[in-house]
């Protein structure tokens, strides 16, 4: 049985783990621009996410490689072994991808957007496919959590 009665719609959920409420911004930008039914919940850092995961489950998941207890690489790996999460986008947001960072991310399956390389087009194409796309721009309403 569902968790929600059958007359409420269903969203997706989007976990976002960055440390800068700039970039938060930005990425509530672009959750709007690309007009997706979802419910997006902002965590500063891997604590708080590792608190979300187990009280909710997301379609897609935006990590930061740099954040302030640990390193967003390490844990999306972690997220990617984890059978738990082989339904969720699993993808990393970094402003400075090293070729280890690439090589790693590339063994475990994950995505990495630069922020220095169309990263407004590549996040809102990953908003798109992962949280689908709303039919009416009009009934566009995201939630976000903090």
């Amino acid at each position: 049985m569902s968790a929600y009665p059958s007359h409420m719609k269903q969203y997706r959920r989007c976990l976002v783990i960055e440390d800068s409420l700039f970039d938060q911004k930005i990425i509530q930008r672009m959750v709007h621009n690309a007009q997706v039914d979802a419910i997006v919940e902002f965590t500063t850092t891997l604590g708080a996410a590792r608190r979300a995961l187990a009280l909710n489950h997301f379609d897609m998941v935006l990590c930061d490689n740099n954040l302030p207890d640990g390193n967003g690489t390490e844990f999306a790996q972690q997220l990617a072994h984890d059978p738990r999460f082989f339904d969720t986008a699993i993808i990393i947001v970094s402003g400075w991808p090293s070729p280890f960072m690439w090589a790693k991310a590339r063994d475990a399956g994950l995505q990495i957007i630069d922020k220095n390389d169309q990263m407004h087009q590549k996040l809102c194409s990953a908003f798109k496919k992962h949280l689908g796309e709303t039919l009416d721009p009009y009934s566009h309403r995201p939630e976000f959590l903090n």
